[in-house]
């Protein structure tokens, strides 16, 4: 397989124009690359199951979509500011950014609160990164091949393909982060500076942390003015993405609530070196998962941790002049992540195609240095990815034939009639998925447990019974399903 792949992305020129092998060879990426992208949309739709697991981020986002629609935007502020300030620990922010909402607001106007439709739209935006990675890389190596195997590694990546499988917004996330870096080598034209910034503002829009895009076109254009002088037109022009995103920052600034004040006191009181070092720590950790995930054993650790960070500093220093602003996005972001409180695998999902990038050019780099034949390195490489898509091919596999839909079980959906039947709207529901309870009930809800339930402000709490202690015969058992109880403080 290694000797095929080889010869597909060397193609034999003999008998042939330049021109005309250009084009041939042009064909056949194009085809391989519609294939990958085909093979990894059935691969997510096979993923993706109807309702939705428990989450609970993926509920506010379809709530702000509705309330955009319905312009309830306020409204919904205030519910969930309820909900958050009376929950006895933080589940989210009091209102997301309302790029994803916005997103998903024709899905939601064309077919409702349809979970899947709204997952296959997300998984969408991951197909169309694709491309998009590819027009990037594709004139920064020696051989396409490296190329493709950052194409099949992330198109094939279980992690990626099983995310799928919810409605958040990493995915549309991932596209217009990659769309931004990609425009920026697009050329100085008014047009693509505009688009520039309207993408780098929609990044922001969609994630806070895609704010790293401005330092990010500021490094680009500083490194185009020392290394690119021949290619830079009009210095006026790059001016334009700045205040196409300071337009769109004040308008959201202004006519939108800002939604993100809890999580702001959350990260200055957990901004301490001892949490940075350790969230640096899993991060690391976290990151070998999309490279040797169910191929290496747990217990070689040094294996799991060292070669890769070490084959991206390699690339990242041998390769600094002309990367420098990939560098400086890479370094932005994993920054800003570990001094986030909150952790999560999926917030490196932008990362990795970068991650890739550069452990190739590490690679490529140590090869030269070892005189150690191009063609060697292409079967090496080759036999990991067929390992690795192996492995990943039978754990999505795995994952389509499991059902993930928690929310909407014949338990949980007697539930819910249950609330909408016989309790008022103006009370309030203690629940460990709050926000999901909202959405679905329209009754609102608030996370807490037994021992907050008395001095709460909740009148109802929904409980599991094995969490339920029944050392006090103060509340009435409303309801019961096999696995719940609703307790109604005595009137």
């Amino acid at each position: 397989m290694s000797t095929l792949l080889y010869r597909l992305f060397k193609p034999n020129l003999i008998g042939e124009s330049g021109q005309q092998a250009k084009s041939r060879f042009a064909i056949k990426e194009q085809q391989l690359l519609f294939l990958i992208m085909l093979a990894s949309s059935i691969l997510i739709a096979a993923c993706i199951d109807e309702g939705h697991n428990w989450g609970g981020d993926f509920s506010l986002y379809i709530a702000q979509t509705k309330a955009l629609v319905n312009g309830s935007l306020s409204e919904l502020y205030a519910a969930n500011k309820f909900s958050m300030d009376n929950s006895i620990e933080i589940l989210g922010p009091y209102l997301y950014p309302c790029g994803f909402p916005l997103l998903l607001a024709p899905v939601y106007l064309l077919f409702g609160m349809n979970f899947m439709v709204m997952k296959g739209f997300c998984g969408l935006f991951f197909i169309l990164s694709l491309p998009l990675i590819y027009q990037l890389f594709k004139a920064h190596f020696p051989n396409k091949f490296f190329v493709f195997f950052i194409i099949i590694f992330i198109a094939f990546n279980a992690i990626y393909i099983t995310f799928a499988d919810a409605v958040l917004s990493d995915l549309p996330f991932f596209f217009f982060s990659v769309l931004s870096i990609y425009l920026m080598g697009r050329g100085n034209t008014l047009f693509n500076q505009a688009l520039l910034g309207i993408c780098i503002f929609f990044s922001y829009f969609i994630r806070d942390v895609g704010i790293v895009l401005l330092p990010t076109l500021f490094v680009f254009q500083v490194q185009m003015a020392l290394f690119r002088r021949s290619e830079v037109k009009n210095w006026a022009f790059w001016a334009i993405p700045y205040l196409v995103f300071a337009i769109g920052f004040l308008l959201n600034f202004y006519l939108l609530p800002r939604g993100g004040q809890n999580h702001i006191t959350i990260f200055l009181s957990n901004l301490t070196p001892g949490k940075i070092f350790t969230n640096t720590i899993v991060y690391l950790k976290q990151t070998d998962s999309f490279f040797i995930n169910g191929i290496v054993p747990d217990n070689l650790l040094f294996i799991k941790l060292a070669p890769i960070p070490i084959l991206v500093a390699i690339g990242m220093l041998a390769r600094w002049r002309e990367y420098s602003y990939l560098t400086a996005y890479l370094a932005l972001t994993f920054s800003i992540l570990v001094v986030w409180p909150f952790l999560t695998l999926r917030f490196l999902f932008p990362l990795v195609p970068f991650f890739l990038f550069f452990m190739m050019q590490g690679l490529l780099f140590v090869s030269e240095k070892v005189k150690l034949k191009q063609q060697y390195l292409v079967w090496g490489l080759s036999l990991y990815l067929v390992v690795f898509a192996a492995v990943n091919g039978i754990e999505a596999v795995r994952y389509s034939k499991e059902d993930t839909n928690a929310i909407y079980t014949p338990e949980m959906s007697r539930i819910y009639g249950y609330i909408q039947e016989h309790i008022p709207q103006g009370q309030v529901i203690g629940f460990n998925k709050p926000r999901v309870l909202r959405l679905i009930t329209g009754v609102n809800s608030i996370g807490i447990d037994e021992n907050s339930f008395e001095a709460s402000p909740a009148q109802y709490l929904i409980i599991e019974k094995d969490q339920y202690s029944g050392r006090t015969n103060r509340y009435d058992k409303i309801f019961e399903t096999s696995n719940y109880l609703i307790l109604e403080k005595p009137q």
